[in-house]
């Protein structure tokens, strides 16, 4: 296998039939362009449309000349354990290698038209460490074979992967599928419509014009044409499900088939709307490991087949047996002792205990109802005191009758929907703890059934605010690889034993021994991580002390705040670690408490305060979540992150110890914190390229300048001939860069890449120094690449992905020797 030639994508295929299309494409688009024109006013003018046409022209030689230096670079080779691809374009070089024991799923697509001239398609094959395609095998000859092929390299890699014959077969129902064809139908004729209100209204298009009816005509048609293809499509849909992996496969106008092992299943969602319940048809949605990984299986009938077949099959893959570390009491703690690599070793879990509940009914109920008993005692009181007499002046307690009618009513109001509310959400919500997962059923007016499987989460959160502790109830949180959405048993009771078994069927079950992080109180530390605001006040503080002494005592005042505010929340906040997990406990009115296995945890990222051994601790849990911010949604990855730490290095020593080499806590307590012999284990070190790092940011920094100099400095200030303020305001611009320029020397100097016997660490920052160490057993696939300045000073960069995350974790930028630095974590990384 290793001797096979690399695969190249087939020439005219990749090159002419790709530069065709975007010419048609290009020439669609311009004669819709041409045909707005033609109704507007100024049709007489054609300088827009000649614009246009050279920028088309332009577009398409430029693809034309682009392609073939693409064909040139782009190649896949096979090797037994990973796939390797290399890509580029003009000013570019891209290679990647993906171990086969990471692929969550993979694609083959049979495009109709370029498969019939050439005989060629594309495979997609998807890692647990990205919400992109990490290899794209585009235009390929002989896709079918290449597919087989990959599906036996996965087998020999530990992938069970049969073709005996479905234990289950699906496909959508026509019903639900039309539906969907004709509301498609109904929202592109709508959207065509708004359209040409748009071109009548604000273009001032005359809408009986020739040009307006082809318009009009043309976007009908392509209306109904993708409704009658959407329909097609949806139809030749068919799924399958078998012992050791689910497939999905189309065909009308082409070809595509999907292959996810089942050991890459991570949780599942089944959805069923009104007109579902109506029609008796579940959307069911499976998720891969890591984010982005989602397959659709749409308008299924057997939506509830699949779940209780899946429940059967995870079931018994996971009452195989597990293997337990171990560790002899008599092993080394001496850093040049850590030399086999990080040994992951699955969680044990618990797989007997199952239950149901629904919410706590007094933790729902408790609040509305007290609000609308306030909203009843205040109407009352308000009855009581008397309607006021409109003809006179109000009377105190007439103020108050119509204060308590008007409080009270809004307060009934807010309680009586509340309770309506909390009724519907108690008989709504189930929550059911299986024997391999998790799961939470909604039944309303639509339906929604949330599933996690036990194995694939990677943190449990136990919140509660103050309605749960008076209740005695909680909210327990899931975390999973696959879903950027938790589920929650929302206002459940609280019971020690309860949670016990939730834990222990993540693998997390607490023993007696544990290790607790000091966190770090005094004044010093709180100061030095809150910095730069301390230092902002002391602008303020003196300004005010010369207007007035007694006035500059309130920034002060703030910033005293602001220190027992945050010595006091963090008097409550504790880091324990166990045998195999991390917990972390904190709030005030609002407790949240963390669990995560050490086998979730990604890396750590450490941040440590100007001139101080105490610093931030920041656990990347694997997988990520959507969070919205300013009415737009991120993805951010999990963690969480534990300030004020003191001796944030020394806990970073015995993390890595935890990590590595499974020890216990009783040896972790008498370790002997040794910088120098963990400095040992430094194998490669590497920095970024002075000069390459530097140029780029001086020749940023000089285009800042000249905006600024142009913009504001010159043309805003010096006309009004106020030549002192534009030479003010120059001299403070060269103070900042003088600054910015010493800045950018002592960044760049900080940076240093370092690969050991265990991991991949990233040191950077100036004030706030920065560790960044991810183990080569939580890499998923990693990457190398160069760009235009890098071909100048010929370095180049590497990129870490790890599992369960759609971004890049870690970039080593520019290094001058990438080729020798990237073999060296290659060979690391793989011995995992």
């Amino acid at each position: 296998m290793d001797d096979r030639p690399p695969i190249k994508p087939h020439k005219e295929a990749f090159c002419d039939y790709n530069v065709v299309c975007g010419a048609v494409i290009t020439a669609f688009l311009l004669l819709i362009g041409f045909l707005i024109f033609r109704c507007t006013p100024a049709r007489e003018s054609y300088v827009v449309i000649y614009v246009l046409l050279g920028l088309a022209v332009v577009f398409n030689a430029f693809r034309w000349f682009i392609l073939p230096i693409e064909y040139s670079k782009e190649e896949y080779t096979f090797e037994a354990d990973r796939i390797r691809s290399k890509r580029g374009s003009l000013f570019s070089n891209y290679e990647q290698e993906l171990l086969l024991n990471k692929v969550t799923h993979i694609k083959l697509q049979i495009p109709f038209i370029q498969n019939k001239l050439y005989g060629t398609g594309s495979i997609l094959i998807q890692s647990a460490g990205g919400g992109n395609v990490e290899v794209n095998m585009r235009s390929i000859k002989g896709p079918y074979e290449v597919y087989e092929e990959i599906q036996q390299l996965l087998k020999n890699n530990g992938f069970q992967i049969e073709s005996q014959e479905a234990l289950l077969e699906d496909r959508p129902a026509g019903r639900g599928v039309f539906l969907e064809a004709i509301l498609a139908l109904f929202g592109m004729i709508f959207m065509s419509a708004c359209g040409g209100v748009w071109m009548v209204e604000d273009l001032r298009i005359n809408p009986h014009q020739a040009e307006f009816y082809i318009l009009a005509g043309g976007a009908l048609v392509f209306s109904i044409v993708a409704s009658i293809f959407l329909f097609r499509r949806q139809m030749s849909q068919r799924y399958y499900l078998h012992q050791h992996s689910i497939n999905s496969s189309y065909d009308f106008l082409g070809k595509g088939e999907t292959l996810i092992p089942m050991e890459n299943l991570s949780d599942s969602i089944l959805t069923q709307g009104l007109i579902g319940r109506f029609m008796k048809l579940q959307d069911f949605v499976i998720s891969c490991q890591g984010s982005g990984k989602e397959i659709p299986f749409r308008h299924t009938g057997q939506g509830k087949v699949w779940k209780e077949k899946l429940d059967i099959l995870i079931k018994e893959k996971n009452e195989l047996p597990e293997i337990e570390a171990t560790v002899e009491e008599g092993s080394s703690l001496k850093s040049n002792a850590l030399k086999e690599p990080r040994a992951i070793v699955k969680a044990k879990r618990e797989n007997k205990y199952t239950c149901d509940f629904s919410m706590n009914k007094k933790r729902v109920f408790g609040l509305p109802l007290v609000i609308l008993g306030i909203g009843i005692i205040l109407v009352g009181l308000a009855i009581t005191l008397g309607v006021p007499d409109k003809q006179k002046d109000l009377s105190p307690i007439e103020i108050a009758s119509i204060t308590s009618l008007i409080l009270g009513g809004f307060l009934f109001v807010v309680g009586l929907f509340g309770s309506i509310i909390a009724f519907f959400r108690c008989r709504a919500f189930k929550y059911f703890v299986k024997s391999t997962s998790f799961e939470e059923q909604f039944r309303f007016i639509s339906v929604k059934n949330v599933e996690f499987n036990a194995d694939k989460i990677t943190a449990v959160l136990v919140k509660e605010g103050i309605l749960d502790r008076i209740f005695k109830t909680c909210t327990v949180t899931f975390w999973s690889i696959g879903s950027k959405q938790h589920l929650s048993f929302r206002h459940i009771t609280k019971e020690e034993e309860l949670l016990g078994y939730i834990l222990a069927k993540v693998g997390i079950q607490k023993k007696n021994e544990s290790y607790k992080f000091t966190v770090e109180g005094s004044l010093e530390s709180v100061i030095k991580r809150n910095l730069f605001f301390y230092l902002i006040l002391i602008l303020p503080t003196v300004g005010l002390f010369f207007l007035h002494p007694l006035a500059s005592l309130a920034p002060v005042f703030l910033g005293i705040v602001v220190y027992l505010a945050q010595l006091f929340y963090h008097m409550f906040c504790h880091l324990e670690i166990e045998q195999d997990f991390v917990s972390y406990r904190k709030g005030i009115l609002f407790r949240v408490c963390y669990y995560i296995h050490f086998e979730d945890v990604k890396y750590l990222l450490i941040t440590r305060y100007p001139g101080s051994s105490a610093g931030e601790l920041r656990f990347e849990i694997t997988g990520e979540q959507i969070v919205q911010n300013d009415k737009k949604n991120y993805t951010v990855s999990n963690y969480f992150a534990v300030p004020l730490v003191e001796n944030v290095e020394e806990a970073r020593v015995i993390f890595d110890r935890l990590f590595d080499q499974k020890l216990k806590i009783s040896q972790i307590k008498d370790l002997e914190y040794d910088r120098e012999g963990h400095s040992l284990l430094e194998k490669k070190v590497s920095q970024p390229y002075y000069k390459q790092i530097f140029l780029e940011r001086f020749i940023g920094l000089g285009i800042l300048d000249t905006a600024y100099l142009g913009g504001i400095g010159v043309y805003t200030i010096a006309p009004e001939g106020k030549t002192m303020y534009a030479l003010i305001a120059v001299c403070l611009l060269v103070l900042l860069n003088v600054f910015l320029l010493f800045f950018i020397n002592l960044s760049i100097r900080s940076i240093r890449y370092v690969i050991d016997e265990q991991k991949i660490i990233y040191y950077w920052g100036v004030f706030y120094k920065k560790i960044q160490a991810i183990h080569f057993s939580d890499v998923d696939y990693i990457g190398k690449n160069e760009g235009f300045f890098n071909k100048i000073f010929k370095t180049g960069n590497i990129t870490i992905n790890t599992v369960g995350s759609s971004k890049t974790d870690m970039t080593l930028r520019n290094l001058k020797d990438t080729e020798d630095f990237y073999q060296d974590l290659k060979q690391r990384y793989t011995k995992k």
